[in-house]
Order: C-alpha cells, then structure tokens, then sequence
C-alpha cells in the first residue's frame, strides 16, 4: 500500500529542505506518480533534519494568506533570490552538482513565468500554426470537441491530427495533449518561444518527455514563424473509436472555419449550431413546418423538436415560429438568404 497512499516517511521527504530532497517526492498523495516519473526518493528511515523554505514565513494567519499575495522584484544577478511577478514565495538558485543546472533549493517544482503579454492570448498562435499544417496539405479547423486545432488530411480513413496551443510550454500543455492522444494519430504542441530561449523548450527534460509520449512540439516566434522542435513519434496509444469519429464528423459538417483556435469564452460555432441557424433564417418570414426545411438540412424535424438553443416555438401542432432570441440570433450571427443557404450547408446525419 505504500505505492499508492503516502507514508508518513514518503510525507517528510515531500516537505524536505535538504540536498537529497531536491526535485524528489512530488505527489502529494499517490508516490506511485514518482516512481513512474523517476523522481521516488527511498530514503529508508532517515529523517529529514530541515523541512519547509529558506525564506522568513509570516507568524500570523493573516500574514502567511496575505504572503504568496505580494509583490517582489527580480534581481538578474546569479545566485540572487528570483521571486514570482504574483510574489510567490523566495527560491535561492544553486547549481546541481550532477547536471550542472540550476535547480531550487527545496524539493518542490517551481517555475519562474513572466505575466501574460497584454493584449496576447492563445488565439494569436492559431493563424501561424494553420498556417504550417496548411502548408502539410490537411484542411484545419478550430475548436472541435474541446481541442484547439484539428487538422484532416484526405485518406481512408482521414489522418487525423490534433494540436493544442498555450502561451508557453508546461506541464498543462502536456496533460492536454495526454487527453487528446486517443482521438487521432498525432499530438503537437504549440506555444511562443521564449525571447531569451530559456523557456521549456529548450529544457532537455521537457523535450524527453513529450519524444516519450510521441507528441510533436511546434515554437511560435514572435514574428509568427513556426519551428518544429520535435516530430512526433508514431507510437501507438489506445485509440478512441467513439471520440475519433465524433471529431472526423464535426469537421466535415462544418461550414468554413468560423472559430478561432484558442479561446474558451465565447460560444462555438459547431455544425449543429449552424444548422440551427440556418433554420432560423429560412423561418424570418414566418412559421415553417420541419417538413418545409428539410432543404435546409436534414436535421430540421429534430433541430425544431429538442430546440436546445431556445431559439424556435411550436406555434401549432406541426407549425414553428422564431423566438425573441432566435431573432437575436440572426442579429448575432447574421445568414445568407434561404435559396443560399440551402445550397451552402452540408447534409449532415443527426447527432
């Protein structure tokens, strides 16, 4: 049991100030995750003599909520203190008498991150990185079923390749990429390149990690060029059927490419929502029945039955009229006409 619950000595090591602490023992519960990253200290029954950080805590409650809150200056001399724009707690940098790198001082994994650019989120990544996938001849789109970038090249069956983007490597990136890897056939990963080039990328660890896992890994510049850090390994992952088709479908249901890679707060233009809009503005003049918008899709009896949006109400036994906000709908996102329409939406099975 002591692989999957921590022990009181595996808890001791975790909070460790000492040299054979460092980067040791990170799961907080489950030292299993250790031993499967390498990072399992076995220490027998030998008691740490230090635990915690080498900075000053606060005594009071207040003081130690208030701390991490904070902010703190970046000296670049080195050996200096370096402490986090959002002022977390202090790291003394000393070098690693193995690898010669720099590592913190306590066994915890610590990262020193600027804050986000202003005005850059990660739909900036999106145009370069469809951009070089376009360039591989597959057809991109994005935000399908939660990933960032999908991209379909022709075969039977389609190639599938999946990309997810963020603002600078981590871990978050990679666990993403765990997420998607049974729905296609390749993962890359996307994220600006640090200016100084010391960012993740070029950390040889990371770079393992992800050759390990078979993910690809793509740098942004700051003049939007993209560089291949790494190919992808065709490893061969359990599939999933399901999720895959699912993505395969959504793709080629779906009109253009009416979404941004990268973003989470506003609503996704899938195929089912431009269907639904699409019998929205054939019912402009006035009521329809399903039967009369079939040419519009072939999800119209369904789309006007379930009425997910709350966008359509029966007005009759058969007969549908618009909404107030199936109006505001057509305001939001403005159609072709009828006759347009119903030769612009592709013929897509119900889902």
């Amino acid at each position: 049991m002591k692989w999957l619950n921590a022990s009181p000595q595996f808890h001791r090591w975790h909070h460790a100030n000492q040299r054979e602490a460092y980067d040791k023992n990170f799961a907080g519960q489950l030292p299993f995750l250790d031993m499967l990253f390498g990072t399992y200290n076995p220490t027998g029954d030998k008691v740490p003599d230090k635990y915690g950080v080498d900075d000053p805590i606060p005594s009071t409650y207040f003081g130690q909520i208030g701390y991490p809150l904070r902010r703190r200056k970046l000296p670049n001399r080195a050996g200096a203190e370096h402490r986090s724009l959002t002022a977390g707690p202090t790291v003394r940098i000393h070098p690693d008498p193995l690898s010669g790198r720099r590592t913190p001082n306590h066994g915890k994994a610590f990262r020193v991150e600027s804050a986000k650019p202003c005005g850059m989120n990660e739909t900036s990544l999106y145009a370069p990185v469809k951009r070089f996938l376009e360039s591989l001849d597959f057809v991109v789109k994005g935000e399908i079923d939660g990933c960032d970038v999908v991209a379909l090249r022709e075969g039977e069956p389609p190639v599938v390749v999946i990309c997810e983007l963020k603002l600078q490597f981590n871990l978050e990136l990679v666990l993403q990429g765990v997420d998607r890897a049974a729905a296609c056939d390749e993962v890359w990963l996307a994220a600006r390149m640090s200016a100084r080039g010391k960012g993740r990328e070029s950390d040889a660890r990371f770079r393992n990690l992800c050759r390990r896992l078979g993910f690809g890994l793509l740098g942004v510049t700051a003049t939007d060029r993209v560089e291949v850090l790494l190919s992808p390994i065709a490893l061969a992952p359990r599939k999933n059927a399901r999720r895959r088709s699912r993505l395969v479908d959504e793709h080629q249901r779906r009109r253009g490419d009416p979404v941004v890679g990268g973003g989470s707060r506003n609503p996704i233009m899938t195929a089912y929502r431009q269907s639904a809009l699409a019998c929205a503005a054939a019912m402009v003049d006035g009521p329809r029945r399903p039967r009369d918008l079939k040419a519009v899709t072939p999800m119209a009896p369904k789309i006007l039955q379930h009425n997910v949006y709350g966008w359509f109400a029966r007005v009759d036994r058969g007969l549908y009229d618009l909404t107030d906000a199936g109006r505001a709908s057509l305001v939001r996102w403005p159609q072709a006409s009828h006759d347009e329409s119903r030769h612009a939406i592709l013929n897509a099975p119900a889902i």
